[in-house]
């Protein structure tokens, strides 16, 4: 005679029981046959199965300085602990600003793991607090990016768990009030990233000296693709004035060539702030552009020349980001 096996029951109790500590989930047997959960604060859901959701087509996103809701990616959580999983496919303009970001109901969560493929570079990051404020990816020059992301939160009230994708443009304002000339460097010349001497707005200023007869200026690469406008502006002063000064754009191939160049250079009257600007789309064949700011060789330049910079910006329009079908939002109820 054969033997029949089941799954032993658990008893069924009439009414939830205590809460349990802070942080923590019980799951009880309810009267109805489902199981139950209950979180430290006395608030109950069901437990239920995961709910996955996938992008089934490829989802564009062009609009600069916005976020947009990934078609289909929400799944409704009830309050309880659940597991969230992620996996991520971008193909964004080169140069471009990318995140993905979620938003959800009241929540507490578990540290976060995110791993990334980054162009095939691989990388990771661990986010801390509420995940729902965070940048979960933030690409800016990569091209492809897979990113995967494994995490717990507790939901404190029923709501929504969706996935955005937000496309910003590339944009670095420098005031030197603070410590935001991080992303520049310096050739030829030595650099207070805090004088006191002149300023065009604020209090401080960028103090430029040329170390030689050669160029003095702050500088920078970026990553772009042909078609993409870019802008890049700044405020020079001397109390001497000088020959010429201003700001430059060049364009490069794959190779490290040269294309093509756009400047506004030209001389700096003594003790008056002047606005220099140039704003010119990337070429043919173009991988990486190279902007500068500052002085240039000219009769008249020479060592011990000063040029104070101020409220600089290097900007960017234009591109978009892809997400690829097959991005998924998985979140599990434990």
């Amino acid at each position: 005679m054969g033997r029949h096996l089941s799954v032993p029951r658990l008893p069924v109790l009439a009414s939830p029981p205590e809460p349990p500590a802070a942080g923590e989930v019980a799951l009880f047997p309810a009267p109805d046959g489902t199981l139950r959960q209950l979180t430290a604060a006395g608030q109950e859901g069901r437990f239920s199965a995961a709910f996955r959701k996938t992008l089934a087509n490829d989802f564009v996103h062009g609009q600069p300085g916005t976020w947009a809701a990934l078609p289909g990616l929400a799944v409704p959580v009830q309050p309880g602990l659940h597991r969230l999983n992620l996996l991520t496919e971008t193909i964004s303009t080169r140069g471009l600003i990318t995140d993905l970001g979620f938003t959800g109901p009241a929540a507490v969560f578990a540290t976060t793991e995110v791993v990334t493929l980054q162009d095939g570079t691989p990388g990771s990051r661990t986010l801390y607090g509420d995940l729902w404020d965070a940048t979960v990816h933030d690409w800016t020059t990569a091209t492809e990016s897979i990113g995967g992301l494994d995490t717990m939160f507790l939901a404190l009230e029923p709501g929504t768990v969706a996935l955005w994708v937000g496309k910003g443009t590339f944009r670095r304002e420098t005031t030197f009030e603070n410590d935001d000339t991080l992303y520049w460097q310096i050739n030829g010349a030595d650099l207070d990233t805090a004088s006191t001497d002149f300023a065009h707005a604020g209090e401080r200023s960028g103090k430029l000296a040329a170390l030689s007869e050669e160029r003095a200026v702050l500088f920078d690469w970026n990553g772009t693709e042909p078609g993409i406008s870019w802008r890049l502006e700044a405020w020079l002063y001397s109390p001497t004035g000088h020959p010429r000064a201003g700001v430059s754009l060049s364009w490069y191939d794959a190779q490290g060539n040269r294309i093509d160049g756009v400047s506004d250079l030209h001389p700096l009257p003594a003790g008056s702030w002047t606005h220099y600007s140039i704003e010119a789309v990337a070429p043919a064949d173009t991988i990486e552009l190279y902007a500068h700011i500052g002085m240039e060789v000219a009769d008249g330049h020479a060592a011990g020349g000063v040029v104070y910079v101020d409220d600089c910006v290097w900007s960017s329009t234009g591109g978009t980001v892809r997400v690829n079908t097959g991005a998924y939002l998985q979140v599990t109820p434990i």
